[in-house]
């Protein structure tokens, strides 16, 4: 519950959040100490299945998550058959809160849907999602679209006080150095990002320092940076795209 968070100590306890994540109403979880993941080599997105069906609250207690760069995202489906889970991130799905936390050396290998460091999506439709005070700093690489630093999709979505600090690769469109592609109603407030975007993708990329493409009629952007040293390149280096501010 609120009041009483599962207390997240150590690798097996991130590993258990899934587990410990209910699917019938909101869990709590709160991070008590940095945590290195270099050993985590297959993650399941926590929340990438079942309908999205796990609210969770994540406080990061101003703590670190290191060195998440799973190698394999397996999972098995409901006959017990291996299947890659989709939505190649720490969350998947992020329907909930998540705040105060930091990740660094993360790595998202060629990611086959919607992917950034924290969420694949960050809210859905139905289910909102709101992210205060996290950073990210890492590479994500894609060969599908809706790709972003932070996350590969906002819907619904609420970030205040994030950062990016980010190396993103993509073959494909829709890939910003902190979210690719935001539909319904999201709002970014005081949010900075450093990228260097490459596309490899053979016509439109749809690409940008902050957001790949803004399709939303209703989002809402105050006092948000791609800070100077943003790169843009297409993927033979002919057309570059260099930000001073």
């Amino acid at each position: 519950t609120e009041a009483y968070p599962y207390l997240v100590k150590t690798v097996e306890d991130v590993v258990a959040i899934r587990e410990k994540a209910s699917l019938e109403t909101p869990t709590y979880f709160r991070l008590e100490n940095d945590i290195d993941m270099t050993s985590v080599e297959n993650w399941i997105p926590i929340n990438w299945d079942a309908e999205f069906a796990r609210q969770i609250h994540f406080d990061g207690n101003g703590k670190t998550i290191a060195n998440f760069a799973p190698k394999t995202w397996n999972d098995v489906n409901i006959d017990g058959e291996p299947v890659v889970a989709s939505y190649p991130s720490f969350f998947g799905v992020l329907w909930g809160s998540c705040k105060d936390l930091t990740f660094t050396n993360a790595v998202i290998a060629d990611a086959a849907s919607s992917a950034g460091i924290l969420a694949g999506y960050a809210g859905t439709t139905d289910k909102p999602a709101v992210v205060t005070n996290v950073s990210v700093q890492g590479t994500v690489t894609a060969a599908i679209n809706r790709v972003g630093g932070l996350a590969g999709v906002a819907v619904s979505s609420t970030f205040t006080n994030c950062s990016a600090d980010v190396a993103v690769t993509t073959t494909s469109t829709d890939a910003g150095g902190f979210v690719g592609y935001v539909q319904g109603t999201s709002t970014f407030t005081n949010c900075n990002v450093k990228v260097a975007l490459v596309s490899k993708a053979v016509e439109k990329c749809r690409c940008g320092g902050f957001i790949g493409w803004n399709r939303a009629t209703e989002t809402t952007i105050e006092n948000c940076h791609v800070l100077e040293g943003s790169t843009i390149t297409d993927e033979s280096g002919r057309t570059e795209k260099k930000i001073s501010n």
